[in-house]
């Protein structure tokens, strides 16, 4: 699916009426549905239900299915609805990067990617990836843009790679990540404050 079908997909249920997309949201946090559980939400007979998804399940959005023990339909989003709230969810991101003046973690991570290529000769590897990708999520969601270290007990890699191990469940080796922030540093994606022990993105990424 292209970004735009994907965006008119997004408008056309964004357009819905209250009461369905009240069923919606229900089925976007909960796996599978029972159409009295739909109706609960969207204050509606049971009976309703189905005509009012009917146009959705035409739409290949909405899947309805018998439940074999209860005999009542069984609502849930297809794959392509979920993949519609993703493309949603992305868009939201980069709305607001915007609206803050900082760009989403995808253009920060290919503009690292072009200067480090056109610095080195060559592609990131994996660990250059994670060490970019902990200094992209502190920048873009910490109050303050700088990982802070603690002098004589801790080092800017011992951070890094604690990071990494606790949000991404990968245990880095040591070398491989001092390696990764001095090229990261020399290709201008994060500059290191030696002076005042701290660490951030590169501020023209942002």
């Amino acid at each position: 699916m292209s970004k735009v079908s994907g965006v008119v997909e997004v408008l056309s249920v964004r357009l819905m009426s209250s009461v369905t997309a009240a069923m919606f949201r229900l089925l976007v946090v909960k796996e599978k549905a029972r159409a009295s559980e739909l109706a609960e939400v969207a204050n509606i007979e049971s009976k309703q239900v189905y005509p009012r998804l009917k146009y959705w399940t035409f739409r290949g959005l909405v899947a309805a299915e018998k439940d074999p023990v209860a005999h009542v339909n069984i609502y849930r989003l297809t794959d392509k609805a979920r993949a519609l709230v993703n493309e949603l969810k992305r868009f939201a991101e980069e709305v607001l990067q915007s609206v803050r003046g900082k760009k989403s973690p995808r253009k920060i991570l290919e503009e690292a990617e072009k200067r480090y290529r056109e610095r080195f000769g060559r592609e990131m590897s994996e660990t250059h990836r994670l060490v970019l990708a902990v200094f992209i999520e502190h920048a873009l969601s910490k109050s303050s843009p700088y990982i802070a270290i603690k002098p004589g007990e801790e080092t800017l890699p011992q951070v890094i790679k604690t990071a990494i191990l606790q949000k991404l469940g990968r245990d880095l080796n040591t070398e491989d990540i001092v390696e990764a922030l001095i090229e990261l540093e020399i290709a201008k994606v994060i500059y290191i404050d030696r002076k005042r022990f701290k660490a951030r993105l590169d501020r023209s990424l942002l």
